[in-house]
């Protein structure tokens, strides 16, 4: 039988991947090791040389690129597999130099993970530069612009803060102070997304988690810091994006910062006071301009979001209609066709990465690769014969056929019961495995699900659950704060004490008092 070992922090990762090695590869897979952290993957790798390891990349102790960079030396021969959240899309292009053998994005399916245990143990087990180079190119196709999907959300407060909580861990952020700059230059339409890196190396200076996004004329930046981030540090970001900027154009730049904030909740309003800036020092003749724009952007990424959902959901009558009202916006700032061109794919690729991250039903890299071709080759024309608008509606529908079907509504209505289940009987000794036997799926169906649907984990909403209710008792009764944390399901009230401070920042005791004053 063939070694394999698994490394995930998340215990019902490992649960289910357990479960489905066991289910699918009894007799050809020995699962030797599940290691919880990066350094004891490690050890026991080394102890026990399994020829498959299945690996977070973000891990406590030791992360996934460390780990992997010490077993490709002492364990040449090993074939490492990295799970990767979406958004992490530079962690695995570093992973795939260091010569990992392959990566599935979270969520992947189970016909994923079994494509790549095939096609490894079939005797796919030596990976040239052009095969790696290959992948990389074709990961930069589809993720080099994937800070779109997180800067806009922000700035437009576009989800509910659980939401964005999440989606920014998928980008390695977790927590700290942030600082919102923005750029308003006639040059920022040409820089792409090559020029947006050349500007996040300026402001990773002063922070490890920069985030950087270009719409139109407008540039805007999230900078992240567990530290209280330098002004002269940021000045020299800013100084050298000016100078950068200006060898495009001679045209004046704006440019506006705010504040720090540590709340997500205030990603908006550090963007608002980023652009107040801009605004102020514009003269009157670029006041409304820049206004127009603005607005624009906004309606932009709303008919996006807009567009993505009815994708999901087919209805195409909706998609229809979001779909206009993207080409009427871009066209209003667009002029030449080859810019049309490359913002239309930009758009296309931010709707397959989150169909890819939201919905059961993945785009395969060859569709993207199409739709790709059907955008950036300048003598594509639409099945129809027409041009570029065509071109849109036609991908549009490449999606709509590939990337949904009625899972969606399926996973919506089990995530919806599960929801509701659990708000009737949070008080019980209910789990992922009790909740998905109520509702006849697997648990790692609904754990899947529910992490797609809700942008949070089945434990994290329960716990949610439970905090507030105990919140309700604390104000509204004179029980004890072990009386309390028992009636709302904990076990252990040393345990709810620690939850309860992790979501308010204060302890039950302190919420009672503060409560009672």
């Amino acid at each position: 039988m063939i070694r394999i070992m698994i490394a995930d922090d998340e215990k019902y990762e490992r649960e289910y991947l357990t479960k489905f090695i066991a289910e699918n590869y009894a007799n050809v897979l020995e699962l030797v090791f599940s290691a919880k952290d990066g350094a004891e993957l490690l050890d026991k790798a080394f102890e026990l040389r399994p020829e498959i390891i299945l690996m977070d990349i973000r891990m406590p102790r030791l992360d996934g690129l460390e780990a992997a960079e010490k077993l490709r030396r002492k364990l040449p021969k090993t074939e490492l597999v990295i799970l990767s959240a979406y958004g992490q899309f530079s962690y695995a292009k570093q992973a795939m130099k260091l010569g990992v053998r392959d990566f599935l994005v979270k969520p992947y399916l189970d016909e994923e993970l079994m494509e790549t245990l095939n096609r490894i143990m079939a005797g796919m087990d030596v990976s040239d530069d052009t095969e790696i180079n290959e992948q990389t190119r074709n990961m930069e196709i589809l993720y080099g612009d994937a800070d779109r999907d997180m800067v806009w959300p922000l700035a437009f407060q576009m989800r509910g803060s659980r939401m964005l909580k999440n989606e920014l861990n998928l980008f390695g952020v977790s927590s700290g102070n942030y600082k919102c700059v923005a750029f308003y230059h006639e040059s920022i339409q040409r820089i792409g997304s090559a020029g947006c890196e050349v500007i996040r190396s300026f402001f990773r200076q002063s922070s490890d988690h920069v985030l950087v996004s270009s719409i139109f004329s407008q540039l805007v930046i999230f900078i992240f810091s567990d530290d209280e981030m330098a002004y002269s540090e940021l000045n020299a970001a800013i100084r050298k994006t000016r100078e950068y900027l200006s060898d495009l154009s001679s045209e004046p730049i704006l440019c506006g910062s705010s504040g720090s904030y540590s709340s997500v909740e205030d990603a908006g309003r550090s963007f608002r006071e980023a652009e107040s800036y801009i605004e102020d020092y514009a003269v009157p003749e670029l006041k409304d301009t820049f206004r127009n724009e603005l607005t624009d952007i906004e309606e932009l990424c709303e008919a996006e979001e807009r567009l993505y959902f009815h994708i999901l959901s087919r209805n195409h009558d909706k998609t229809d209609k979001y779909r206009g009202i993207l080409m009427d916006v871009l066209r209003r700032h667009e002029t030449e066709e080859n810019m049309l061109r490359r913002d239309l794919w930009h758009l296309m690729m931010s709707l397959i990465r989150k169909l890819n991250h939201h919905s059961e039903k993945r785009i395969p890299t060859d569709v993207a690769l199409r739709i790709k071709e059907m955008f950036c080759d300048k003598n594509t024309v639409s099945s129809s014969g027409e041009g570029v608008e065509c071109i849109f509606a036609e991908a549009v529908s490449i999606l709509e056929d590939t990337g949904s079907d009625s899972s969606f509504t399926g996973n919506a209505l089990i995530v919806r019961k599960a929801k509701a289940y659990m708000k009737k009987h949070y008080s019980e000794q209910i789990g992922l495995q009790s909740v998905a036997d109520e509702l006849k799926v697997s648990s790692g169906y609904l754990s899947k699900s529910f992490k797609a649907q809700e942008g949070s984990s089945f434990t994290e909403y329960l716990t949610e659950i439970r905090i507030a209710r105990s919140m309700e008792l604390i104000r509204e009764t004179g029980r004890s704060i072990t009386e309390i944390s028992y009636e709302v399901g904990f076990q252990d009230p040393g345990y709810f004490g620690k939850c309860f401070k992790k979501s308010e920042n204060m302890s039950p005791s302190e919420y009672a008092a503060l409560v009672k004053m």
